[in-house]
């Protein structure tokens, strides 16, 4: 499941989980939170968490004695518990063909089909704008 949702002052919020399961009785879950914000038209900066749990598959054991039917040693089959914090910035260099002025983006989508959009197709009427819509 996915949610990704625009909120006032171009800040995003994305939210993420994650469900896993199998017959060795392995489950898992993930989840993460993340916002984003422009703090200028061509610098975004990022923060999200993420944490991630899983059972150990029922056959599971540091060691075993005997002759069991099903064993492993593989720790990536052991209950396991984790969470990562991640950083992360870009910036992107505006030029005249880049996407359209941040005053006439559309709300919606970053993507704009010009087909469909043809006003967006015209110099910004900000006389201090150097940013075209094509």
């Amino acid at each position: 499941m996915r949610l990704r949702q625009a909120l006032p002052g171009d800040t995003y919020l994305q939210a993420d989980y994650r469900r896993y399961f199998d017959t060795w009785s392995l489950a898992s879950n993930t989840f993460s939170l993340g916002v984003e914000h422009y703090f200028k038209p061509s610098l975004l900066v990022g923060f999200t968490y993420r944490w991630y749990g899983q059972t150990g598959a029922d056959f599971y054991q540091p060691s075993y004695t005997g002759n069991p039917i099903y064993y492993t040693g593989d720790f990536r089959l052991q209950p396991f518990n984790s969470g990562t914090y991640t950083g992360t910035s870009s910036t992107r260099r505006r030029t005249a063909s880049s996407t359209c002025c941040p005053t006439r983006r559309p709300s919606t989508s970053s993507t704009i089909d010009t087909r469909r959009a043809p006003s967006l197709l015209r110099r910004c009427s900000r006389s201090d704008c150097a940013f075209r819509c094509r």
